[in-house]
């Protein structure tokens, strides 16, 4: 036996980026804009360091090491290692205001939908069982939290990450700059087929965890219920 499953708002896909949906985020963020500025910046100043260590060690190796000049790396070293600290410190700094930021714009977002949930009308109770709600009250915003703090900033600070480096690419050696970046089609093609079928998994995940705690909060409350027909078994086929 199978439970009946309806096929509701949860298998409406909608588009893979909805800048509309996405601007909607943006009054929780409002309030703490200053201490995101400052992350973007501790983000932009990790990402130019990260170019510091490679470039670094390049003019180690050509302008000491080959030439058996050691005398002369110890300023190299000394700056290698600064630029570790500094960057340590600088992503610290930028982790610890993203996280904090995080943690209020789920603290205002769950308070927002609770008091929205106290407003609604009980037929539309009676349409969303409660496991649902709580998934989307919990998971849903837990998944939004890591979109802000870790999502975006990912993408911002590998496109600055990847920027610079293309850029220096081209100014050391434009050929094998060119060469290195012949294989971007291949990447991108390759990405563009694993996000697709990555967004598609998600959603499914994300639409069975909710029917899973919908049948367990429907079951659970209603577990008297459930021993005075001896329905035990057959739940317990439709949960596997």
């Amino acid at each position: 036996m199978r439970p009946h499953i309806q096929h509701d708002e949860d298998e409406i896909l909608g588009k893979a980026y909805d800048g509309r949906l996405v601007r909607r985020l943006l009054p929780y963020l409002k309030p703490y804009r200053g201490r995101l500025a400052f992350a973007m910046a501790a983000l932009l100043a990790t990402s130019l360091l990260d170019l510091t260590g490679p470039y670094l060690t390049k003019v180690a190796i050509d302008r000491y090491m080959v030439k058996g000049h050691s005398s002369g790396l110890a300023p190299i070293v000394a700056l290698y290692l600064a630029a570790l600290v500094a960057g340590f410190a600088f992503r610290y700094l930028q982790n610890f205001h993203m996280q904090y930021v995080g943690q209020l714009f789920m603290f205002d977002m769950r308070n927002h939908i609770f008091g929205l949930l106290q407003r609604l009308p009980l037929r539309f109770f009676d349409k969303n069982p409660v496991g649902r709600l709580m998934t989307r009250m919990t998971g849903d915003v837990d998944a939004l939290n890591d979109f802000v703090t870790q999502g975006v900033v990912s993408i911002l600070g590998d496109v600055v990450t990847l920027t610079g480096i293309v850029v220096v690419l081209f100014l050391l050696n434009w050929q094998m700059a060119l060469i290195g970046l012949a294989m971007l089609p291949v990447i991108a093609a390759v990405s563009r087929a694993f996000q697709s079928t990555m967004r598609v998994i998600y959603r499914n995940i994300r639409v069975r965890l909710a029917r899973v705690n919908g049948f367990l909060n429907e079951n659970i409350t209603g577990m008297v219920i459930v021993q005075l027909f001896n329905r035990e078994g057959a739940m317990f086929r439709g949960f596997d």
